[in-house]
């Protein structure tokens, strides 16, 4: 992690292990914070995701998904009590390449709303087939992990990202 995530660098290592400490030792809270992975495909973006889900937080607690919708979308019961989500290759690049520029604009930030939503609102609306939607305490931690930039819109005023660019 130190060496693939963040480029060696101690400070980004520690913050990284602090926010996974989080995740394990306050499971009833939100971080408030989204670490973004970039990288090529086979870097070892999932490794820490994968030790954390199958050894530590445990499957029953942790998602995986390529669709954002699985959390923002209707019937997104799936992500009701999850402490750890990650959504790979969440804005498709080839996906988005066939849309033409105006709607690819508004494709990526109706995206970056709902992701910033999932990072901080203390609450989410459950939906399940047949049932009324109810609103649940939402505990749920994001990580975006991408083969392309087109998965998070990054800007310095992002507080709520860690952008890392894995090699």
């Amino acid at each position: 992690m130190k060496h693939i995530w963040c480029g060696g660098r101690d400070d980004l290592t520690n913050h990284i292990m602090k926010l996974f400490a989080w995740y394990v030792q306050r499971p009833y809270e939100k971080s408030g914070a989204c670490v973004v992975l970039e990288g090529e495909e086979g870097c070892g973006k999932n490794i820490a995701f994968e030790i954390l889900k199958n050894h530590v937080i445990g499957t029953r607690y942790c998602l995986e998904t390529p669709k954002m919708k699985i959390l923002t979308g209707r019937f997104n019961s799936a992500r009701e009590h999850k402490i750890l989500t990650v959504l790979n290759e969440a804005a498709n690049a080839k996906q988005l390449k066939t849309k033409s520029p105006s709607r690819l604009a508004s494709i990526l930030i109706e995206s970056e709303s709902a992701v910033e939503d999932c990072i901080i609102e203390p609450t989410c609306m459950i939906e399940k087939k047949g049932i009324d939607p109810y609103r649940v305490r939402d505990c749920n931690n994001l990580i975006i992990a991408s083969n392309n930039s087109y998965s998070v819109k990054a800007s310095r005023q992002m507080r709520r990202f860690l952008y890392l660019l894995c090699k």
